[in-house]
């Protein structure tokens, strides 16, 4: 609502409590306004360890960022060493942690970013990387997966989405994060021809 603050990921510390579950100096997680102070319900917050990982951590790769990447590739994407892994927006919050988890499963990696700021940084990862504006995306994933793709892990969707499916290999895994191409087009405008792509029914595809 205009004129009303904006809400989201508030990692925080506790000043003044009522609850015999939280102190001040307590370091908390919650969904909650961007306000430099705030009175809450402190059944709605979620008490942090910050002893290892950084509060702020808790807002990226230690929360909601983390979270969302960690908890589908290990039951949805299920890899393996060895297996070839294409991952779009590889920069982004949730890519970017995707990116390094599928790494550290041994998988090679692959993404593509949107400047050569971005490239160099995953690359700097060990993610094998490319500018996807460029470059042709099917050239670009005939060179860098000639053999297929084992996972495909998507946060664009759209023409992109299209085109990544056509090399995936069978019995592929296929993680629909997001689609952030879409988000903002009229829905007679969307992407939506390869829902009924028959070719794609050895996959497992999950959105």
């Amino acid at each position: 609502e205009v004129g009303n603050p904006l809400s989201g990921g508030v990692a925080a510390e506790v000043v003044e409590s009522r609850s015999a579950d939280l102190k001040p100096g307590d370091k908390v997680l919650g969904f909650l306004p961007w306000l430099k102070y705030l009175v809450v319900a402190a059944n709605t917050l979620r008490k942090l360890d910050t002893s290892v990982v950084p509060l702020e951590k808790y807002l990226s790769s230690a929360g909601y960022s983390g979270l969302s990447s960690y908890l589908p590739i290990k039951y949805i994407a299920a890899p393996k060493a060895g297996e070839t892994v294409f991952v779009t927006g590889g920069a982004g919050a949730v890519g970017s942690c995707a990116c390094q988890i599928f790494f550290s499963y041994g998988c090679k990696v692959i993404s593509c970013a949107g400047s050569a700021e971005k490239v160099k940084w995953l690359q700097d990862l060990g993610i094998e990387a490319f500018n996807y504006k460029e470059c042709a995306l099917e050239d670009a994933l005939m060179k860098f997966c000639p053999k297929g793709i084992d996972i495909y892990w998507d946060n664009v969707g759209g023409e992109m989405l299209e085109t990544t499916l056509n090399h995936m290999n069978n019995f592929g895994r296929v993680v629909c994060c997001g689609m952030i191409s879409q988000y903002n087009k009229a829905p007679k405008d969307r992407w939506v021809k390869y829902v009924a792509s028959p070719s794609k029914s050895q996959l497992r595809w999950v959105s």
